[in-house]
């Protein structure tokens, strides 16, 4: 297909595999024949999701000076600044599998699932098709991404002030906080190492900053605390950025739900002599330091605790006798290596 006199096809093709989604799309909906000769592109990202793939370091810690390599393009024998990444498949059956069957983002991380291993590929709408048909394909290419972007911003921006009517005071269940911070850590890192596309860490970022710019003013002029659900997205973010990138022992990453054994003999290839090896590099995104130690500066003006129950030593046959116990949160700790 030539777009315009000079452009090839190949040339084309060439050109948008380094355009970001959302500027693809803009571009697909200027007319018709943009939006088919896009359907390609859309196809190669829809494929990339269930791919296993390599990740090799160029010049420093951030995924925009390093580059995403297909295991085609990969030798088997080399390793060095080579970081061996699961498909985004793989790790969020992961996530899954980790996930309380209480959280209510489980269905949609199921969904997610089902839908990348049922996408058949194997038709594009040729030169020929209506409008609604080549809209449909694109719909189609582009849910996996929908989908992912859904799942993610619910677990970077939950409220919880509407669980509990208290604007002053925010209640959530253990497993939902959990089952959040095992969302941002897989899905964010699948964002950042540019497996599937939708959600800016750079503005997530931001939008932290100018939350605790208000904290700090509000400090500094003696004034209550930001609100809880400023705070429950603060702590979000810190876990979630720490989990991604520290040193964590394989046995460890198992444990905290983070992978399986299948997964970490996949990052590990060629490193199998390391105690702790570096399984999120791809995943870190950009340095973040600064924000970790602006957190670490606030962290006393928010109180959080665990509130545990149960039946006590008598069972729940004896209700009545019902134990409540309230543990304060350790306290949050940017140390270990630099994020």
């Amino acid at each position: 297909m030539m777009l315009h006199p000079g452009l090839s096809e190949d040339c084309f093709s060439s050109i948008v595999c380094y355009v970001p989604l959302h500027d693809l799309l803009t571009f697909a909906s200027t007319s018709l024949s943009c939006m088919k000769s896009i359907l390609p592109e859309l196809k190669r990202r829809r494929n990339r999701i269930s791919q296993d793939h390599a990740w090799e370091k160029c010049c420093s810690t951030t995924s925009s000076n390093s580059k995403l390599l297909s295991l085609t393009e990969e030798g088997e024998e080399r390793y060095g600044d080579i970081y061996f990444i699961p498909s985004a498949l793989a790790r969020l059956k992961c996530l899954f599998r980790s996930m309380s069957v209480d959280h209510p983002q489980r269905s949609g991380i199921y969904q997610l699932i089902q839908d990348v291993e049922n996408y058949d590929d194997s038709t594009i709408p040729d030169e020929n098709e209506s409008f609604q048909h080549v809209l449909a394909a694109i719909q189609k290419n582009i849910k996996a991404h929908k989908l992912h972007s859904a799942i993610l911003r619910n677990a970077m921006y939950l409220d919880p002030v509407d669980m509990s009517g208290n604007e002053n005071y925010g209640r959530v269940f253990l497993h939902r906080y959990i089952g959040d911070l095992h969302t941002i850590y897989f899905c964010m890192g699948h964002s950042v190492a540019g497996i599937i596309e939708g959600v800016s860490e750079t503005k997530w970022m931001e939008k932290m900053s100018n939350i605790l710019d208000q904290c700090e003013q509000k400090t500094d002029e003696n004034q209550a605390v930001s609100s809880t659900t400023d705070w429950y997205q603060i702590y979000q973010f810190f876990h979630s950025s720490y989990l991604r990138g520290c040193l964590l022992s394989p046995e460890f990453m198992i444990a905290l739900g983070l992978a399986n054994e299948s997964t970490v003999r996949f990052m590990a290839r060629g490193k199998f002599d390391m105690i702790c090896f570096e399984p999120h590099r791809p995943f870190r995104g950009v340095e973040k330091l600064h924000i970790m130690e602006r957190i670490e500066l606030l962290k006393n003006n928010c109180s959080v605790f665990i509130i545990s129950y149960d039946f006590g030593p008598l069972g729940h046959s004896f209700r009545g006798r019902d134990r409540v116990r309230r543990d304060a949160f350790s306290q949050m700790s940017a140390g270990g290596e630099p994020l």
